[in-house]
C-alpha cells in the first residue's frame, strides 16, 4: 500500500486507464487535422483567388483610365458643340 492507500496495482491500472482516454483524445485530433495534401489544395485555391484580384485590380484599372478618357471626349466635345455639361450630376 502507498500513502493513498492505493496498491500499486490499482495505481498502474489507473495511469492505463488514463493513458488509454490520453491515446484516444490524441487519436481525434490526429484524424481531424489537415494533411499536407489538404494544405497543398488549400494553398492551391488560395493562389487562384489572388490571381483573381490581381487580374480584377488589372481590369478596374483598365476601366478606369478608358473611363477618364471618354470623361474627357465628352468635356471637349459638348465646348466645341456649345452644349454646358456638368460631369458628375
Amino acid at each position: 500500500m502507498t500513502k493513498s492507500g492505493k496498491t500499486l496495482d490499482q495505481r498502474v491500472e489507473n495511469l492505463e486507464y488514463h493513458m488509454v482516454k490520453v491515446e484516444a483524445r490524441l487519436d481525434n485530433i490526429e484524424a481531424s487535422m489537415a494533411t499536407k495534401d489538404d494544405l497543398g489544395k488549400l494553398d492551391n485555391k488560395l493562389d487562384f483567388i489572388i490571381g483573381m484580384l490581381d487580374k480584377d485590380e488589372t481590369e478596374r484599372l483598365a476601366m478606369g483610365a478608358q473611363l477618364g478618357r471618354h470623361e474627357d471626349w465628352i468635356q471637349r466635345a459638348s465646348v466645341k458643340n456649345g452644349i454646358r455639361y456638368n460631369p458628375g450630376v
